[in-house]
């Protein structure tokens, strides 16, 4: 098997996981308040990532394992967490709105592959023709999908399209920390510093009852071990040798999974018309995508 095979397969299963978590997502939402899911996911993220971290230094020197717990990774860590944090808590609070379902959090939230080269202008970057297309594409589709002939949006639709905008900042942010960093190490920084903020605000916000944290155990665990943990370290293994302009688009592919598992595991339904929307949605993400040069993929990779 190629190794841009290998790493397109890698990735997939990634996005696989990515998207079934949105399903353990809206059911953690029906049994404990926003921040003290927070708390708990990324803990056991970052917990699900330090056996990677002990057998990958094995073999390295104290001066490399000191460089590499350096100040880039404890600040490029520290501020990769707060954005995180923002992205995931208005995902989840999201979730408090009845009428959001796994599958349109999962496309809405996908906007920020859209979204991340828009928000390149305001550090120089050129935005091309087919990004504009289709950023008028995405909004078609948003309409579609959230409006549906109402007036306005949910207050659930406008804190998944927050959660977009902040993990377009995610992004940029990583994209920023990641090069002179290890990967891995820079990612258990930022979920302990998502974590710690979220365990500080369900303290001074939330109260929580024991058998509501039983209740919600199953999908915890599967947002902290799968979705934060395992598929983190699938996505760095993945990025090595999948082409740079190749991976968003397979990476986008957790709005298709998570549209499909919200179906078959919680019988959620969607008419004609989000359908519709979806589908304008993925294929603005597919189109942000199409006809770059390999330097500007390049330039895009995070």
């Amino acid at each position: 098997m190629q190794k841009s095979t290998k790493g397109v397969l890698i990735l997939t299963l990634a996005a696989l996981i990515w998207g079934t978590a949105f399903v353990a997502q809206n059911s953690a939402a029906e049994h404990v308040p926003t921040f003290i899911f927070i708390f708990l996911r990324y803990l056991i993220g970052a917990a699900v990532l330090l056996p990677v971290v002990f057998f990958s230094d094995r073999k390295k020197t104290k001066e490399q394992k000191k460089t590499e717990w350096g100040k880039p990774t404890l600040f490029g860590g520290f501020f990769c967490g707060i954005a995180l944090f923002l992205g995931s808590s208005f995902q989840q609070l999201g979730f408090t709105d009845p009428a959001m379902t796994s599958g349109k959090s999962a496309f809405v939230t996908a906007l920020y592959i859209v979204f991340t080269p828009l928000l390149g202008l305001f550090i120089g970057k050129k935005v091309p023709l087919r990004v504009w297309i289709s950023v008028a594409a995405a909004g078609v589709g948003m309409y579609f999908l959230c409006l549906h002939g109402e007036a306005s949006f949910s207050y659930g639709d406008l804190y998944t399209l927050a959660c977009a905008l902040f993990f377009t900042f995610h992004i940029l942010v990583v994209d920023r920390y990641s090069k002179n960093t290890d990967c891995v190490k820079l990612s258990i920084v930022q979920f302990l510093t998502a974590g710690t903020i979220g365990g500080i605000l369900s303290l001074c916000t939330e109260t929580v009852a024991l058998p509501a944290l039983t209740s919600a155990a199953l999908p915890i665990l599967y947002a902290g071990v799968f979705s934060s943990g395992i598929a983190f370290t699938l996505q760095t293994v993945g990025q090595r040798t999948c082409p740079p302009a190749v991976a968003p688009i397979v990476m986008s592919l957790e709005s298709v999974f998570g549209a499909l598992s919200g179906w078959i595991i919680l019988n959620e339904k969607m008419s004609p018309v989000q359908i519709l929307g979806c589908v304008l949605i993925f294929a603005a993400i597919l189109f942000t995508q199409t006809g770059k040069k390999p330097e500007e993929a390049e330039n895009e990779a995070s």
